[in-house]
């Protein structure tokens, strides 16, 4: 099993694979092409377990971490890895607003 290390900005999984959450601004759900809006630094991860006394309940059963977001932003994410160990990923968002 790979170590799994959550720091301020980022979660590591393993020596060599890392993912980080941006902070970015939403662009119109228009249907048309935009260039990509500018990166405006790193959201902070927070562990749930750090927080259990000011978190929803269902927070606390389910663990993990969370980041402050307001609604006109929005988010993406920065993969790092080794180049010569390929990795496959997949990410899901199960709940917002939560």
């Amino acid at each position: 099993m790979l170590d799994v290390v959550i720091d301020e900005y980022g979660i590591r999984i393993g020596p060599r694979f890392s993912v980080s959450f941006h902070r970015t601004l939403r662009i119109p759900d228009d249907g048309r092409v935009y260039p990509l809006p500018p990166g405006l630094g790193a959201f902070p991860l927070f562990k749930v377990d750090d927080y259990r006394d000011c978190i929803p309940p269902l927070w606390r059963e389910q663990g993990g971490v969370f980041m402050p977001m307001y609604q006109r932003e929005a988010l993406w994410l920065g993969f790092n890895a080794a180049a010569w160990k390929p990795r496959a990923t997949s990410s899901i968002s199960a709940s917002t607003d939560t």
